[in-house]
C-alpha cells in the first residue's frame, strides 16, 4: 500500500497515471477524510495506511535465552555505601570523581563486599568507559555482575570466570582478549605465550603491543625467545615494548648486546690522593663519558634505538641516553664495585644524560635500590630532574620518604608540590601529611589575606591523600582567620575529606 503512495509522491500528484484505490475498512476510513488538495489527500492517506499496517502486526514472543544468575559469593555493601558510590558515579567525570570511585572499589574489595545489584548496570557502564579502572571494579561485581556482562555487548570487556579462553582468543573483542591473556599469564604463562604466537600475524599493532606488555606478568627466561623474535617486528612500538621487557631479563642476549655497547661509553676513574698529584686537594672519582660513534649503527634499530632525537639534545647524546637506558643499573654497581650513591656522585660531563638513562633503566628493571637513590638524589639536587612516573613504582615507604623530603625542602614551591602530589597515588602517612601542612601554613604566612591559586589546587590533591581520620584534628588546626581569602578552597578540602572518612567508616563498620 505505502509503496504505491510513495511512487505517486515521487512522480507527482498531477502526473500520476492513476489514483490508488483502497477497499474494505481502510477504504471506508480514507473515504471519510475531509476533502482537500491532492497533496493533502496523499499525505493523509499515507498516514492512515501507516497506522493501519502497524495495528495489523501481530506481537512476537521472544524466547528467554539467558540462564538465571547463580548466587553471589560476596556480601553486599551497606545501603549507605551504595548511596555514596551512586552519587560518585552520577557526578561529572573528573580526576577527583575517578579517584574517589576507585577508592570506593578498593575499600569494597579489601572488605570482600560487592556492589548492590541495583547499581550493577551503572557500574558496568562506568567500567566500559574507563578501561584504566576495570581491574579495580571487576572483583566487586561478583556472580550477578558477570552474568549481566554476557547480556550486553558494551559490557563484554572482560573474561568471566566460566569463559572458554580458547574461544575468547579466537572470537572475542580486543578488551576480552587483553583480559584473558593477562589472567592466563597468572596461572599458565606457557599457554598464554602460545596463544599470543598463534594469532601474531593476524593481530593489529595495537593488539601486539598489549600482548607483549602482558608478558610482564610472571616474566621469566622462557619468555626471551618470543621477545627476541619480536625485535624484528615492523612496528616501532612493538619493538620497544619487547626491548623494555628484555631489559628486565639480565641474562638475556639483548642485555648482553646493549651492555657491550654501553661499557666503552662509561669509564669509572677512581679518586686520586692529593699528594700523588702534588695538589692541595684530592681529585674525586669521576665517570668519563665517550659519546657513541658519529656513524649510526643500523643494527641499533632492531634493539629499539631510535635514530633521530625526539628531545632537544645532540644526536649522539640521544643515542647514549637510549643505550644506557637498556642496561640494568646493577651492571654498573657490580662492574665498578660501587653503591648507586657513589655512581651518581661521580657523574661529570654529560652527567644529566647518564642520570636520565639510569632512571629509565631502573624503571624497566624495577630496581628499587637504584630507583630510591636516583629519586632522592633528584630531590636533593634539583627537583626538576625528578621523574614523576617513578614515584608509583617505588615501595610505599620510599615513596612517602620522597614526598616528605620534597615537602620539607625550603626550595619546594607550591606549584611543584601540586605536580608531585598529582603524580603520586599513595595515601600519605601522618609524617608526610604534617610536612605538607607545614609547607602550606608557611606559604600562608608569607602572603597573608591573599588568594593563592596553587594553594587551591594543592588542597584539592591533598584531600584525596590525607588519612581521613585526621579530619577532626585539621578542622581544629585550621579554624583561624588566616584562611579567609582561601575559605572556599578550605571548605572544599573538608567536604572531600569528610566524604572519604564516611566512606572508609562505612566499610570498616559494615565488614561482613
Amino acid at each position: 500500500m505505502l509503496e504505491e503512495l510513495v511512487k505517486q509522491a515521487l512522480v507527482g500528484t498531477g502526473r500520476a497515471p492513476e489514483k490508488v484505490t483502497f477497499t474494505g475498512q481502510l477504504g471506508q476510513a480514507i473515504g471519510s477524510l475531509p476533502a482537500g488538495s491532492p497533496e493533502t489527500m496523499l499525505l493523509q492517506t499515507a498516514a492512515l495506511c501507516s497506522a493501519y499496517q502497524r495495528c495489523g502486526q501481530k506481537p512476537t514472543t521472544a524466547a528467554l535465552e539467558a540462564n538465571l544468575a547463580s548466587a553471589d559469593h560476596l556480601a553486599e555493601s551497606s545501603p549507605r555505601a551504595g548511596q555514596i558510590v551512586d552519587q560518585l558515579l552520577a557526578a561529572p567525570d573528573s580526576q577527583i570523581s575517578q579517584h574517589l570511585i576507585v577508592e570506593w572499589f578498593q575499600h569494597a574489595s579489601a572488605s570482600n563486599q560487592r556492589v548492590p545489584h541495583w547499581l550493577l548496570p551503572r557500574v558496568l557502564d562506568y567500567a566500559a568507559g574507563h578501561k584504566r579502572w576495570r581491574s579495580v571494579i571487576i572483583p566487586t561485581i561478583d556472580v550477578r555482575g558477570e552474568w549481566l556482562m554476557k547480556l550486553n555487548s558494551r559490557w563484554q570487556f572482560a573474561m568471566t570466570a566460566d569463559a572458554d579462553v580458547d574461544q575468547i582468543w579466537q572470537t572475542g573483542n580486543q578488551d576480552q582478549r587483553r583480559t584473558a591473556i593477562r589472567q592466563l599469564r597468572e596461572t599458565d604463562s606457557t599457554r598464554a605465550r602460545s596463544l599470543i604466537e598463534s594469532t601474531w600475524d593476524q593481530d593489529a599493532a595495537e593488539e601486539r603491543v598489549d600482548f607483549i606488555e602482558s608478558l610482564a606478568i610472571g616474566l621469566g627466561p622462557t619468555d626471551e625467545p618470543i621477545l627476541e623474535k619480536v625485535l624484528d617486528d615492523k612496528s616501532k612500538r612493538v619493538r620497544l615494548a619487547a626491548a623494555e621487557l628484555l631489559t628486565a631479563l639480565p641474562q638475556s642476549a639483548f642485555v648482553r648486546r646493549m651492555t657491550e655497547r654501553a661499557i666503552p661509553l662509561l669509564n669509572f676513574v677512581p679518586p686520586v690522593a692529593g699528594q700523588i698529584l702534588k695538589l692541595k686537594r684530592a681529585k674525586p672519582a669521576t665517570i668519563d663519558v665517550t659519546l657513541p660513534p658519529e656513524q649510526f649503527d643500523k643494527a641499533l634499530v632492531k634493539d629499539g634505538i631510535v635514530e633521530k632525537p625526539t628531545e632537544n639534545m645532540g644526536i649522539r647524546q640521544w643515542w647514549l641516553l637510549q643505550i644506557i637506558s637498556f642496561v640494568p643499573p646493577l651492571t654498573w654497581t657490580m662492574r665498578w664495585n660501587l653503591t648507586p650513591e657513589q655512581c651518581i656522585e661521580a657523574l661529570g660531563e654529560f652527567g644529566d644524560v647518564v642520570f636520565r638513562g639510569w632512571q629509565l633503566a631502573a624503571k624497566r628493571c624495577s630496581d628499587q635500590a637504584w630507583l630510591r637513590t636516583l629519586t632522592l638524589a633528584a630531590v636533593k639536587e634539583n627537583i626538576e630532574k625528578l621523574d614523576l612516573s617513578v614515584l608509583n613504582i617505588l615501595h610505599r615507604t620510599d615513596q612517602l620518604e620522597v614526598l616528605t623530603l620534597i615537602a620539607e625542602s625550603p626550595r619546594t614551591e607550591l606549584d611543584a608540590l601540586v605536580r608531585i602530589l598529582d603524580a603520586s597515588k599513595c595515601e600519605l602517612d601522618r609524617r608526610a601529611t604534617l610536612a605538607v601542612i607545614d609547607k602550606i601554613e608557611y606559604q600562608l604566612s608569607l602572603k597573608a589575606a591573599a588568594y593563592q591559586y596553587h594553594l587551591a589546587q594543592l588542597l584539592q590533591n591533598l584531600a584525596l591523600r590525607v588519612p581521613p581520620q585526621m579530619h577532626d584534628e585539621l578542622t581544629t588546626r585550621w579554624a583561624d582567620q588566616k584562611w579567609e581569602a582561601n575559605r572556599k578552597a578550605l571548605d572544599q578540602f573538608f567536604e572531600l575529606l569528610v566524604l572519604r572518612r564516611d566512606m572508609k567508616r562505612e566499610f570498616s563498620t559494615h565488614e561482613r
